[in-house]
């Protein structure tokens, strides 16, 4: 089985080496850590199958590292990690690819998290290969192309809502 892919945000290094330590034990996760959310790349967005963030950090807010990752066209899970849930719960277009978790949580509550989520990008990738190789583009209409995009758009949504109805019943 692929590893899962988890990249840790957060202005607190010792919060980072908790996090490592955490997903480090566990050989089907790989994390990368960023202290900057400037420093994490397009191409390290594109590398992982989830992202951890701080909402509330000096400088940039997980929402507006959020809105730089949809602005450049990804869409990746992405769970917030928060003390301040009404704050966040204000300033956000949650998404069925975003979730939060209210600090303090145990270990196992963000692990959960981000299999769940991490997961979830495995398999909506494999569906969107699928799908897409089995098209035949030169034969196909626009309607037909928007149809497709339709198509993955809502599966990609339900099974989003799948994971976090899944995660709230916990």
């Amino acid at each position: 089985m692929d590893q899962i892919k988890v990249i840790a945000i957060d202005d607190v290094i010792d919060i980072l080496e908790i996090y490592k330590s955490i997903f480090d034990e566990l050989p089907d996760f790989d994390i990368r850590c960023f202290n900057n959310p400037l420093e994490v790349t397009l191409e390290d967005f594109k590398w992982c199958d989830v992202v951890i963030c701080d909402f509330k950090m000096p400088g940039v807010t997980g929402a507006e590292v959020l809105e730089n990752m949809y602005s450049s066209g990804l869409e990746v899970p992405f769970v917030f990690v928060t003390a301040f849930e009404a704050e966040l719960s204000k300033s956000l277009r949650f998404s069925s690819l975003t979730h939060t978790l209210t600090k303090p949580f145990t270990p196992n509550e963000l692990i959960e998290c981000a299999r769940a989520f991490g997961q979830f990008h495995k398999e909506w990738e494999a569906q969107l290969i699928k799908l897409f190789s089995s098209t035949d583009f030169q034969n196909l209409n626009s309607s037909e192309f928007l149809e497709l995009i339709r198509k993955s758009k809502s599966i990609k949504f339900i099974r989003g809502l799948n994971v976090l109805n899944s995660l709230s019943k916990k």
